[in-house]
């Protein structure tokens, strides 16, 4: 039999425990023996020089070297106390540190009280404010507010008002004293260690209340046509983003984002616009990949939720052809929606092609205004005058380069100028998918603070 399972197993009547620790219980309780300590090397003299630091077993024998070796007066008081509540009470007085008192106090709780050896005086540190603990009580306020939905910051602002001119360590409260409550009372409510399981327990604790649905779950390990095994994906929306899609289908606004969760998966998000021209989201998918494959996959499995195709008449995207395939592949209706492309996009691309292929700084600084007004001109025959006179002056400027980019994948057809030039928009109600970018700012800036390492059960959550 190996070391490790002799450590689980007791000596006088061999039956094997899950921990040391129950093995121990059991020696006390059973057979009335006390176990040998495990020899602590941790605890170590705090003003010893560095190299000749000592190793200590326990905190009594630290006091104890303290007073022969170091001359040092260490004060101790024995306290009695009727119950846990007035022991509670006694050692949030005064900002007493509560570690300082459970290590070292010999801390017995029975059926007629608690007795505490307090050990009060300070060696190696200051009594500093800030190196002491939040109270029980504390600790528990601000554990209900974060459960409740108060954020931290307005918790730390909170926390820096000063009441009978005292101050106390709640008054110098850090994010480390936040992280480690929501770590202690499990505010974010993690589901399980391992963020896969955790996400599996979210997904059937969200379709047996019915706040969202997820239609579509791939896990990783899973069998799934047209997926690898190492592939996630997980498509959701609730019924009110269902009703929207219904209603409001006439324009599809579809985008990806990144950054929003530490296994780095990407975040589909399909939105309409609704009676009040606002973006509304109606579909996500959070998946390792991004491309026309799990687009299709997510698109058909939306299909299948709602019980229909949805008859848009614009699809709104950014210049990658990816969602508008996958869209036309599952929804297959009578007409087939027009593809547009965001203006936001379309002005982005052709300011880094700009940068890249333009000589003349002044051709650079022009560009961007140039392009813009034949962009947004309504009028198509100002929109060709304009356009032939832009090309013309690029040709004179030998800038060949851009010319030939703006030719081949912008101008080459009346089809392609119809994406994205306004002239051949007009009435259409929508420019650009703004209202992905702007829900995208407020997931990441607002809801998650610029925090790129959730775990995808707290993305989930957010």
């Amino acid at each position: 039999m190996d070391g490790e399972n002799d450590k689980l197993i007791c000596q006088i009547c061999k039956k094997k425990y899950s921990s040391v620790s129950a093995k121990y219980r059991h020696l006390r309780d059973v057979h009335n023996e006390q176990p040998i300590a495990k020899q602590t090397v941790h605890i170590k003299c705090p003003i010893c020089p560095q190299e000749e630091k000592v190793a200590l077993e326990s905190h009594d024998m630290l006091i104890n070297h303290l007073q022969q070796i170091h001359s040092l007066s260490i004060k101790t008081s024995l306290f009695t106390f009727k119950n846990e509540e007035e022991f509670e009470t006694w050692r949030a007085l005064d900002n007493r540190n509560v570690d300082y008192v459970k290590r070292r106090d010999r801390k017995i709780i029975c059926n007629t009280g608690v007795d505490v050896k307090f050990v009060e005086t300070h060696v190696g540190h200051d009594d500093l404010l800030r190196s002491k603990h939040l109270t029980k009580d504390q600790q528990e306020m601000i554990a209900s507010k974060l459960a409740a939905g108060v954020t931290k910051e307005r918790i730390l602002e909170d926390a820096r008002t000063i009441t009978g001119n005292k101050l106390e360590r709640i008054n110098v409260l850090k994010r480390a004293d936040l992280a480690y409550i929501i770590r202690k009372f499990n505010i974010e409510k993690r589901r399980h260690d391992d963020d896969m399981v955790a996400t599996t327990l979210k997904v059937k604790e969200w379709n047996s209340q019915g706040k969202n649905y997820v239609f579509l779950f791939k896990q990783i390990g899973e069998t799934y046509p047209g997926l690898k095994a190492e592939d996630f994906a997980l498509g959701f929306m609730n019924d009110d983003m269902e009703r929207k899609l219904k209603q409001f289908k006439r324009i599809i606004c579809i985008d990806g984002t990144h950054g929003t969760n530490s296994r780095h998966y990407d975040l589909t998000i399909v939105l309409v616009k609704d009676e009040n021209k606002i973006g509304f989201p109606v579909a996500f998918l959070l998946s390792n990949r991004l491309d026309q494959t799990i687009q299709n996959i997510f698109f058909d499995a939306l299909k299948s939720k709602i019980g229909e195709p949805v008859d848009a008449e614009y699809i709104m995207t950014d210049d990658d052809i990816k969602y508008y395939n996958a869209w036309c592949q599952a929804m297959v209706t009578e007409r087939k929606p027009r593809r547009l492309l965001c203006t936001w996009h379309v002005i982005k691309n052709w300011n880094i092609q700009g940068r890249n292929k333009l000589k003349n700084v002044d051709n650079k600084k022009e560009m961007k205004n140039r392009m813009r007004k034949i962009l947004k001109e309504t009028d198509v025959s100002t929109f060709h005058k304009m356009k032939d006179e832009y090309f013309k002056h690029l040709e004179e400027g030998q800038e060949n380069e851009f010319l030939k980019y703006l030719k081949n994948y912008y101008f080459q057809s009346e089809e392609r100028i119809m994406m994205w030039a306004h002239c051949h928009r007009v009435n259409v109600g929508i420019n650009t998918n703004m209202a992905i970018e702007s829900l995208n700012k407020v997931l990441k800036y607002n809801k998650m603070r610029g925090n790129q390492n959730l775990r995808v059960e707290k993305l989930l959550d957010t």
